[in-house]
């Protein structure tokens, strides 16, 4: 049985310009999103039969509603694989607080388990499946403590 442990750091938005909504739903934005030292814990474990998410937070999305069972779905449809997965997240940072916390769970899903069962998807593809998965998740797979962030968010630039 295969386990990892990952953190999924929280954000804040620097500066933000919310502009003209687009035909999308979006709104165009500028902003300088910043990881920081707050973040969920995320253990994603071989066990059981098929998929499973769990969160310890009461007003987090539970299940096929999860932003985490989400993009490990991508993952399994992207490659063909399925796995049997248990990812359990810890949450520390707050719920719809604009700080990212589902995001960055995704995104540190997303790149853990690529990484620990060898899927192969290359980085530029991961981070297309990030940008359908949702409009934050992108900055959170950079390796980038800060970054600018324009369009809906996923055209982003590395800064500092």
């Amino acid at each position: 049985m295969r386990e990892i442990k990952v953190f999924a750091p929280a954000k804040l938005n620097l500066y933000l310009d919310v502009m003209e909504k687009r035909p999308d739903g979006f709104h165009n934005i500028e902003t300088i999103f910043e990881k920081i030292d707050l973040r969920d814990e995320i253990i994603i474990k071989e066990k059981g039969r098929g998929l499973k998410v769990e969160v310890d937070a009461a007003d987090c999305s539970r299940g096929k509603e999860n932003i985490v069972y989400k993009a490990a779905q991508r993952l399994f449809k992207e490659t063909g694989v399925k796995l049997n997965l248990r990812i359990e997240i810890k949450k520390r940072i707050p719920v719809s607080a604009g700080l990212g916390g589902g995001s960055s769970d995704a995104a540190s899903a997303l790149k853990a388990i690529n990484e620990i069962f060898k899927l192969g998807i290359p980085d530029k593809r991961l981070f297309s499946i990030a940008c359908d998965i949702g409009k934050d998740v992108p900055f959170f797979m950079m390796d980038a403590s800060f970054a600018v962030a324009r369009g809906a968010g996923e055209q982003l630039k590395k800064s500092i």
